[in-house]
């Protein structure tokens, strides 16, 4: 029995073995099948990881050319050599086999990047299986990225407080940087500044890299042009004004709005005092009666169904026209109307028969002019986060802004430019032009001043951050020098958003 039992136990052993060299036959492959899969996965996700940043490069590199045909050609080569850095010749043994990079509209004001990548990777034991012949294993990958033309109103402050911080080089240097990162003859840009007036500088255009650019009609604002007041409202709502026009259906409309100091200035239509008050006993208006081209004093004068059309400051003298002239401007220190503007007749008469406004002192000896109105002149309510003071009960204008009390001119100014902005999120002027604002704000500001930076781009860290409306950003720039680092940062979340 022991003999038989031992004759048992050898036969078993040599069974074990053939069936251990069979289990081999199958798990040797398995394990192999395994490494050289998982190999493969590695590099076929460096490989994507790869054809993503060409593609995104590639759009990026759309506004290296002045025209289409050389951003196609700079689209394409800088999506070759994105993906060779990111993936050289060889990695992990793999050998690119073609790179194809094409550039196609698929909607409306939208271009697409479509880079497709054919790599061979090497396949150890997968080729005793029959697999990747005797070379490797072909991996085929498509990176892709959109990017939506743009629509850019660009809104820069140039006041006298520039100037007087040496800002205004840096100003200049930060908006061509800007300018320089979008595409011709697809994004559009228009160029609007303001200080106690504003000017339209360069309408908008998708050829703004082309003669006369966008650039020359920045170097001939700066420096040297920074001067005036800050009339902020009327800045942005211009700049809402030049996308309207464009309304291109598809294209992302965006303002960037740039400023370093509180607004103080408003652009309405004036009303002429017509009562005389405690502190005006002298008399009402001495304007000059435009509708009628007759000086105060004159038979048939009768200026008081006329509203005056321009800028005035929180607490300065006179009102401007709002609209500025060459540049840089030079004609805001006079206290007289520059330009009838909105009133037909002829040029400006002497300013002895003008507009005098301010007799003497301050608060109601501003004998020309009755109040603030409740609207500046594009329909910004001067009411709303601030406070502004109005004449009490019993005063002929109660319940109107004081007109000559710095407090609540500025605090007019600035609900002005909150309200102008919360209008041109609401669609206000074309209910098909939807507006992402993004704000810059130099210097030292204060907390009131960007919690109004965060409320005009409605960031997410405003107190009045809108979900329902585009979600801008308010970037800071402690100083002239970092202007550019923030200029750039907005566009880039420019960029992002038309994606």
């Amino acid at each position: 029995m022991r003999v038989a039992f031992t004759d048992r136990r050898r036969s078993e052993r040599g069974i074990t073995i053939i069936v251990t060299a069979m289990l081999l036959t199958i798990i040797i492959p398995l394990v192999g099948l395994a490494i050289d899969a998982g190999t493969l996965y590695a590099t076929k996700a460096k490989i994507q990881s790869a054809a993503d940043a060409a593609s995104m490069a590639a759009v990026r590199s759309l506004s290296t050319g002045l025209t289409l045909a050389a951003q196609e050609t700079n689209c394409k080569n800088r999506a070759d050599a994105y993906f060779k850095a990111n993936f050289p010749e060889g990695t992990g043994g793999a050998t690119i086999k073609r790179i194809d990079v094409t550039l196609s509209e698929t909607d409306l004001h939208t271009r697409v990047a479509k880079v497709e990548i054919e790599v061979e990777a090497p396949a150890f034991f997968m080729r005793y299986l029959g697999f990747g012949g005797t070379s490797g294993i072909k991996v085929n990958v498509v990176g892709e990225t959109s990017r939506r033309d743009v629509n850019i109103a660009l809104v820069l402050d140039r006041s006298g407080s520039l100037e007087s911080s040496g800002s205004c080089d840096d100003v200049e240097t930060a908006a061509i940087t800007f300018v320089s990162m979008f595409a011709n003859q697809r994004d559009r840009m228009a160029l609007v500044t303001f200080g106690g007036s504003h000017k339209v500088d360069y309408l908008s255009t998708k050829n703004f890299k082309d003669p006369p650019t966008l650039i020359s009609e920045i170097d001939k604002l700066f420096p040297g042009g920074c001067t005036g007041w800050t009339g902020s409202a009327q800045g942005i709502w211009t700049g809402y004004q030049q996308l309207v026009a464009t309304a291109e259906p598809g294209a992302l409309n965006v303002i960037v709005f740039f400023t370093d100091g509180r607004p103080n200035t408003i652009t309405a239509n004036w009303p002429v005092k017509t009562e005389i008050t405690a502190t005006s006993p002298t008399g009402t208006s001495a304007c000059y009666d435009w509708a009628n081209g007759l000086a105060a004093g004159a038979p048939g004068w009768n200026p008081f169904a006329q509203r005056y059309l321009g800028w005035l400051a929180g607490g300065a003298n006179g009102i401007h026209q709002p609209l500025a002239g060459a540049i840089p401007v030079t004609d805001e220190g006079s206290y007289q109307v520059d330009i009838p503007v909105g009133f037909s007749g002829p040029p400006p008469v002497a300013a002895a028969s003008d507009c005098n406004y301010l007799a003497s002192g301050s608060g109601e000896a501003w004998r020309d002019i009755a109040y603030i109105p409740d609207n500046d002149a594009y329909g910004n309510s001067i009411f709303g986060w601030q406070p502004v003071g109005t004449y009490s009960a019993g005063h002929p204008y109660a319940g109107k802004g004081i007109i000559g009390d710095w407090t609540a001119g500025e605090n007019a100014a600035i609900n002005a430019l909150d309200n102008a902005a919360a209008r041109i999120r609401a669609r206000t002027s074309d209910p098909s032009v939807e507006v992402l604002i993004y704000s810059v704000g130099l210097g030292d500001v204060g907390d009131r001043q960007h919690e109004l930076l965060r409320r005009v781009a409605n960031d997410k860290a405003s107190t009045a951050f809108d979900s329902s409306a585009l979600e801008g950003k308010y970037i800071y720039a402690p100083s002239g020098d970092s202007l550019s680092e923030a200029f750039s940062a907005i566009a880039a979340e420019i960029m992002r958003f038309s994606k």
